[in-house]
């Protein structure tokens, strides 16, 4: 999890830890769900992806934004993932 990096929140938004946003990424890209947007509307809708998130919804900025700066990162966690 040291690979990882979380972007410093301003403004009291939440603070979501890296392991959160990565198994929402991964749980959400196994089930076809791509979109930032999307994943969002999923946390409130979607009770498989709620679970993951921990009831948490962190909105697409916050996911597009660490799916962006982790991108090496996430790749390798998801190719250990699929091995």
């Amino acid at each position: 999890m040291n690979a990882f990096s979380v972007p410093v929140r301003t403004g009291g938004k939440a603070q979501y830890h890296p392991r959160l946003m990565l198994a929402l990424l991964i749980f959400s890209y196994v089930n076809g769900l791509f979109s930032s947007r999307r994943i969002e509307r999923a946390t409130y809708r979607d009770i498989g992806v709620r679970f993951v998130a921990a009831n948490l919804h962190p909105d697409h900025d916050t996911i597009a934004t660490f799916r962006r700066t982790n991108r090496t990162a996430i790749e390798a966690a998801f190719a250990q993932v699929l091995l």
